[in-house]
């Protein structure tokens, strides 16, 4: 497990836990002790916004406090590993999403620029932020680790790997789309960036299924369902399949190098927690995606990946996806209904269509059960058993059903139309 604290950005918990600390000991009468650790500047009257329309998420990166606050959750980290004999090696700083208008406003950092005028912009800042946290990190023996920000600096409207840190142990986690970046991950990796591919429209699990109105989920960067993991292709992210296709090559995207290839150290599938509302939805979010992840994580590049004719890759993908469908559904989600108690993992509705009076329908993972009614009633255990194609009259309700029972959504026919 490799720990998160997301700063500068994204910091509200911290500022507004340390904010209260402030207010206890200033009660108390111990300034100095209340100051060591505020992580904000009071008087700072910046706007900004950021990606969760907070306004005051952002850490005052001008002052000491930051640093004290994090030269701190390192030493107790650190004694919390040793004391359970487990080797610390990385901790992830986060790093991502400052939002543009921070510390514009901010009377101690502008003092602190007049003081250094070589940090003129929020990207200077960020920086000299990072520069003082990885060599608390590298003091101690660890890595960095953080979103794709840290290692990148800007070059006109371009964002390019930053020299200055490469050769400063910064593990990058890259989760910007391959084709809004000419292969972002690629790059970085070539320069010599340790490098985790956490690519959105494969690998983000808070997306949502598919974009069923029913279906829970986030739709910002395209939709990841089962098929979309494992259509992953790390080596080549140009070739990996996702709900928004990539356009043909330009010219422009950068292809891995032999030497680029060797810095990439994995793939991770993020699944945010604010979208999240309980355990039974967190695994519905997980399950069954996460089974196509272990495979493009644990297995070698298959062979359908390098395969260069796009239709023939398509036909090779296509048969290698059957085969993953059928051992899933037959073999590994009916050992999650008993696994540590059963997992709530996701059963897909089933596809069903009325042609000519005869009623067809399928399921996403063979070896489900399909069971209908055609008296308007909800499917259950107990309802038809559909096995092959049949003749019905009227509206036909469907569900898709596990060993244990569970059911999907209902679909529902009429016609030949389909309606859920």
């Amino acid at each position: 497990m490799i720990l998160e604290f997301d700063t500068p950005g994204h910091s509200r918990a911290a500022i507004k836990a340390m904010q209260a600390r402030y207010n206890r000991l200033i009660k108390e009468g111990k300034k100095e002790e209340a100051e060591a650790y505020l992580l904000h500047d009071p008087n700072d009257a910046s706007k900004y916004n950021s990606a969760q329309n907070y306004k005051d998420n952002v850490m005052c990166i001008c002052k000491e406090a930051p640093y004290r606050f994090w030269e701190t959750v390192i030493n107790e980290v650190q004694a919390m590993y040793k004391e359970a004999g487990v080797t610390l090696h990385t901790i992830h700083v986060g790093g991502d999403e400052v939002p543009n208008g921070s510390w514009e406003q901010s009377p101690i950092c502008n003092d602190f620029k007049a003081k250094n005028p070589q940090y003129k912009t929020i990207e200077d800042l960020q920086h000299y932020f990072l520069r003082r946290v990885n060599a608390m990190l590298l003091e101690r023996g660890l890595n960095t680790g953080g979103w794709e920000e840290i290692a990148l600096k800007k070059e006109g409207n371009r964002y390019v790997p930053n020299p200055e840190f490469a050769d400063k142990k910064l593990q990058a986690y890259v989760w910007i789309s391959a084709w809004d970046s000419d292969g972002l991950a690629h790059r970085m990796a070539n320069a010599g960036f340790p490098v985790i591919i956490c690519n959105t429209p494969n690998l983000y699990f808070d997306l949502a299924y598919n974009p069923d109105a029913q279906e829970p989920g986030l739709t910002w960067g395209g939709l990841v369902g089962n098929r979309q993991p494992f259509a992953l292709t790390p080596e080549n992210l140009f070739t990996s399949e996702s709900f928004f296709n990539p356009p043909a090559n330009t010219g422009k995207q950068e292809l891995l190098t032999s030497t680029g290839l060797q810095h990439i150290l994995g793939i991770q599938a993020q699944l945010w927690s604010e979208t999240i509302r309980g355990q039974e939805a967190l695994e519905y979010m997980m399950l069954p995606k996460l089974l196509g992840l272990a495979e493009r994580a644990w297995s070698q590049q298959p062979a359908w990946a390098q395969i260069s004719d796009p239709t023939q890759r398509k036909a090779a993908l296509d048969k290698a996806y059957n085969v993953f469908l059928n051992t899933a559904g037959q073999r590994d989600l009916p050992r999650l209904d008993h696994l540590f108690g059963a997992w709530n993992y996701r059963i897909a509705p089933p596809g069903a269509i009325i042609i000519n009076n005869q009623l067809q329908a399928n399921t996403e993972f063979p070896g489900f059960q399909i069971r209908y009614t055609m008296d308007g009633s909800e499917p259950n255990m107990n309802s038809t058993l559909y096995k092959n194609p049949v003749q019905v009259n009227g509206i036909i309700k469907l569900k898709v059903f596990d060993t244990r029972g569970r059911s999907s959504r209902t679909t529902t026919v009429n016609a030949g139309e389909l309606a859920q």
